[in-house]
């Protein structure tokens, strides 16, 4: 940030996030949007060498995976931190908050929007998940709802086509 007065300079700050407490906050209750959100906290604290605080509304997916981030649960007070980002998709009289998302969510891949706020390169990375117990037999879950438009499959065939293809496996 620099600040000029009649073209002098008289205020010059660099953001420096080194071993500072840095809060960040995953604001969607969706679980897509928490395992596509999630692994950007991680880069961040990797690359700002910062101390990440981190609240999601899954955090028992990640405590184990991620100890060295510390997790509270949505709505805490958390002390003492030097910088705050919220991930999520926001709005201003219905549209986009441009504000607070630098790109159009719609027109993006879902992991975008975290390295978008967070101010990091995008690229595909994936969460470390605790250890699940595995399923003896084959199954598929299908959800066909999503929290928004923009994540829904349109295809007008295509539920019931995939359905059939299953039950003819």
């Amino acid at each position: 940030t620099k600040i000029y007065e009649n073209g002098n300079l008289i205020y010059d700050y660099t953001l420096n996030l080194e071993n500072k407490r840095v809060y960040i906050s995953l604001e969607s209750r969706s679980l897509g949007d928490t395992l596509a959100w999630f692994p950007y906290t991680d880069e961040f604290g990797k690359k700002h060498n910062c101390n990440v605080i981190v609240s999601t509304f899954w955090n028992s997916l990640f405590i184990n995976s991620y100890p060295h981030i510390e997790f509270v649960e949505p709505g805490a007070i958390v002390n003492d931190i030097y910088a705050m980002y919220k991930i999520g998709w926001f709005y201003k009289d219905d549209k986009v908050d441009n504000a607070k998302n630098p790109s159009d969510f719609k027109t993006i891949p879902l992991q975008r929007t975290a390295s978008d706020i967070l101010g990091l390169e995008y690229k595909e990375v994936k969460s470390v998940l605790r250890k699940f117990n595995p399923i003896k037999s084959k199954k598929v879950g299908i959800a066909i709802h999503a929290t928004a438009q923009s994540k829904y499959w349109n295809n007008p065939t295509g539920w019931q086509d995939v359905v059939d293809f299953l039950n003819s496996e």
